[in-house]
């Protein structure tokens, strides 16, 4: 039965997240001083039933959320998990178990390895708590949680969810695991599997960057020197590079850099990511309407 409070207005009600006060003072202290300062609680007992700031801190979300957070970064290397835990999402098995910090807590009741909140109540109230080291607070971790997880059937589900995976297991964040699923899920998943729309989606766009390349026509051709003009001759050669100076001059700055780095040989999309724009069709078209200002630039000067 939890741990029950009488309130200020006289009530009693049960103590919420009382459960959790043994598994915070297990907690290294390492751990403890990262969290915000008001859940950086005392050690002595009696505060956590006497203390109204205290009971108060314990009963919030934030101390929960401390616990849950708290417990999947120190479980998540005895999980048998490969790479970091922030490439998951919210939603990924992995992320939900090793978050589940009641299987831990448990685990640890159950192997006395800490007191219940009842024990702490009735029989150590007037006990000051001090730390576990890290290192011993890993060694009962290496026991605990692989007990849990059979316990639970827990490897089971983590097998399953592999098999099954899916793009809202991972997290926004770039990572070598999103990486490599992505790979698989777009391209060597099943060679029997149906395309996703996704993967239909990129597939097409790649398909019409690399025609856009193909049919974009240069409209730097007939510029001179730079841009490569051979077999002019010299003086042909001079004034064209005048006109052709005087015309990047008179150009928008935007216009003159898309301008250089086509001559320099970057691709459509390459030039669209340096400069900004969402596509590469948008740069296309950019280029087409800078060939037709130098077209008529040159009609203008003749």
């Amino acid at each position: 039965m939890p741990i029950q409070l009488k309130r200020k207005n006289g009530q009693i009600t049960p103590y919420r997240n009382s459960e959790y006060i043994p598994a915070y003072l297990f907690l290294p202290k390492e751990l403890v001083d990262r969290a915000p300062p008001e859940l950086q609680l005392p050690r002595r007992i009696d505060a956590y039933f006497t203390d109204w700031d205290v009971i108060r801190a314990v009963e919030s979300d934030l101390f929960l959320e401390l616990m849950m957070d708290s417990y999947a970064y120190m479980v998540w290397n005895h999980l048998g998990f490969k790479g970091l835990m922030e490439a998951y999402s919210g939603y990924a098995p992995e992320y939900m178990i090793a978050h589940s910090c009641g299987y831990w807590v448990q685990g640890l009741l159950d192997g006395g390895i800490i007191p219940s909140v009842e024990t702490l109540y009735r029989s150590a109230r007037h006990e000051t708590f001090g730390y576990v080291s890290l290192e011993e607070f890993h060694a009962h971790l290496s026991q605990i949680v692989p007990a849990a997880m059979e316990k639970h059937h827990l490897n089971a589900v983590l097998q399953t969810a592999n098999e099954f995976r899916c793009p809202e297991d991972f997290d926004r964040r770039n990572s070598n695991k999103k990486r490599d699923f992505y790979r698989s899920w777009y391209h060597t998943r099943s060679p029997h599997a149906e395309c996703s729309l996704e993967a239909e989606r990129a597939k097409r766009l790649q398909e019409e960057e690399e025609r856009d390349e193909d049919n974009c026509k240069n409209p730097f051709e007939s510029f001179p020197l730079k841009f490569g003009a051979p077999g002019r001759k010299l003086e042909d050669a001079v004034i064209a590079l005048v006109n052709t100076e005087q015309f990047l001059e008179a150009i928008d700055p935007t216009d003159r850099r898309i301008l250089m780095l086509r001559a320099q040989g970057y691709t459509l999309k390459e030039i669209a990511e340096k400069t900004d724009f969402k596509t590469h069709s948008a740069v296309l078209k950019r280029l087409k309407k800078i060939g037709e200002a130098y077209e008529q630039f040159n009609k203008e000067s003749d």
